[in-house]
């Protein structure tokens, strides 16, 4: 609804999301999971937050909900830039303040706002 995804690629992209899912989850545990995909769909690097203060199931690796969820999609060519956010990203995602942070019920935009974005 953003406008930062070309909706003809949409479908495309859920896809793949899901295929690149099937080859290992992105469920990092405690309640936190990073989806991510370098794609020639995109270009300009896309992000996305949702909050699911129930949890979901996504096959993490500790079993536990996920309720944190942080999308990143990159140009296919950007492969430094993709590592290098993705690299940040999980630095910051095992950080015990956010994983405890993740357990209270939050908005996307707190959330945003506590991680420093």
């Amino acid at each position: 609804s953003a406008g930062r995804l070309p909706r003809a690629k949409v479908a495309h992209i859920v896809e793949a999301m899901l295929e690149r899912e099937a080859y290992g989850t992105t469920g990092l545990g405690k309640g936190v999971a990073l989806p991510h995909l370098r794609t020639y769909d995109v270009s300009d690097f896309v992000g996305a937050i949702a909050v699911a203060p129930d949890g979901v199931d996504f096959n993490s690796l500790d079993g536990l909900p996920t309720r944190l969820i942080i999308l990143v999609l990159s140009p296919f060519e950007c492969r430094e830039q993709h590592h290098e956010i993705m690299g940040r990203l999980g630095a910051l995602l095992t950080d015990a303040t956010l994983q405890y942070s993740v357990r209270i019920p939050r908005t996307p935009l707190s959330l945003l706002r506590f991680c420093g974005f």
